[in-house]
């Protein structure tokens, strides 16, 4: 004999009334809201340290950034790096120009 859960009964007394409004839902802003990268795009990205490998990174909005063709780098140095690939949060970039 199979035995089933019991089915869960709505409740009555809790309504979203959101789904009853004739108005939009009303929402906060999020960070993701922000735009996407994409391989091409141009970012300025302030170096913070250095990965396992031994790679610069840095951060640009809410993406962690891994910035190949530095050798020698100062921490707290802005660089201009064109996006090779995204995966998810993590961005891999080609270093184009240095500014202190």
């Amino acid at each position: 004999m199979v035995r089933r859960g019991r089915k869960r009964k709505r409740d009555p007394y809790h309504t979203s009334f959101d789904r009853l409004s004739i108005y939009p839902k009303m929402t906060k802003p999020s960070e993701d809201t922000g735009r996407r990268l994409k391989p091409g795009d141009i970012i300025r990205v302030r170096l913070t340290g250095v990965d396992d490998e031994g790679r610069p990174l840095g951060t640009f909005q809410r993406y962690k950034v891994i910035v190949n063709g530095i050798e020698k780098f100062e921490p707290g140095e802005t660089v201009q790096v064109r996006v090779v690939s995204v995966h998810g949060l993590t961005v891999v970039g080609q270093a184009i120009t240095r500014r202190e």
